[in-house]
């Protein structure tokens, strides 16, 4: 009798590069294969942290001047710093949890520790989270595109749509996190520039006539409840990077590790603290205490026939449509998730 050919099979709740054997223990460790690539490697230290810097660094920085006007740089600073603590200690708690159950994912993990119903609600405000921020993106490129040309609200959605069919969802297929780490350095940069461009102009015009010392540091008075809680949410979602953790845990290499995911955090937090922090103050160097609008792309509007003004705003719509990449991997993992559950309980 012949002998029947042993067949592979994976586990959907591994690393997408790291496969097993029916007979293999679900508890092991994942095992990959040393990658040879210097430094910015796939599942480096520097790219996967670069990848989950870049995964907070969206929309929110453009709004950062007018909250630091309304609050003070002081109030700006303490819950920078507060909100990077916490989030290097949540992302080594959450990188334990995988390391120890060998999930990769909330859902996975969820099912694991605490109870299916659970692992449901944890992925759908994970995927509803998501998918908030990303259409959050695709409006700023469209609030770009029509400060750059001046189209009319039909030209604009068109341009969204555009966006979103050609560009977001071809990229939207790559399985790895790693595989955006070079459009996330790049994404970086571009926000970088953005900084850059604020801080030239008090240097060529001056510091804004309504910034005195006071008001930077305490705000331009008259600060609302209401204000301090809208400025704490939008410095929540300047490190809101946990939902990419699971994935990018499971792709570090050779060999997923709390300490290294430890190292992530702390990379990836300091640069997200570095941005904010220096973008508050220049902004509100640049557009003073009194006059600064929604978002930076409405301060910047009135210059866009300046190169260097020019040359940020396409910049800037670059690095969302980036994270809105990073923004879609917790809802694949939602929906692969219950597919799997749903081809569980088939007959």
């Amino acid at each position: 009798m012949a002998a029947t050919p042993q067949t592979t099979s994976t586990d959907s709740s591994l690393p997408p590069s790291v496969h097993r054997a029916p007979s293999e223990d679900l508890a092991m460790q994942p095992v990959k294969p040393v990658k040879v690539g210097g430094v910015f490697r796939g599942g480096g230290t520097l790219p996967s942290a670069l990848c989950l810097a870049k995964a907070a660094i969206g929309a929110g920085v453009l709004s950062m001047g007018v909250h630091a006007a309304e609050v003070g740089l002081a109030f700006t600073m303490a819950a920078l710093c507060a909100g990077a603590g916490l989030t290097v200690v949540s992302i080594s708690l959450i990188a334990k949890a995988c390391v120890s159950t060998n999930r990769w994912s909330f859902e996975d993990i969820s099912d694991e520790l605490l109870h299916p119903a659970l692992a449901l609600w944890t992925g759908f405000v994970n995927a509803a989270n998501c998918l908030g921020s990303a259409a959050g993106y695709l409006i700023v490129c469209g609030q770009v595109f029509a400060v750059l040309t001046h189209c009319g609200d039909e030209d604009r959605r068109l341009f969204i749509v555009g966006i979103g069919v050609c560009i977001c969802a071809p990229m939207a297929l790559a399985r790895e996190v790693g595989f955006m780490r070079h459009l996330a350095a790049l994404s970086f940069g571009a926000i970088l520039l953005l900084v850059v461009c604020i801080a030239v102009l008090p240097i060529e015009r001056g510091i804004d006539d309504s910034v005195t010392v006071d008001g930077l540091l305490d705000g331009k008075g008259g600060a609302t409840a209401f204000a301090y809680m809208n400025s704490v949410n939008n410095m929540i979602f300047a490190y809101n990077n946990q939902f990419n953790v699971p994935q990018v845990t499971g792709e570090l290499t050779p060999q997923p590790g709390v300490r290294r995911m430890t190292n992530v955090a702390l990379v990836s937090t300091s640069l997200t603290f570095l941005l904010y922090a220096s973008v508050s103050a220049v902004g509100v160097l640049a557009f003073g205490l009194d006059d600064q609008q929604d978002t930076f792309v409405l301060d910047l509007a009135r210059d866009t026939r300046n190169p260097l003004v020019f040359t940020t705003l396409l910049a800037v719509m670059f690095s969302v449509i980036v994270c809105f990449q990073f923004h879609v991997y917790p809802i694949r993992q939602f929906c692969a998730y219950n597919i799997r559950k749903l081809r569980a309980g088939a007959p």
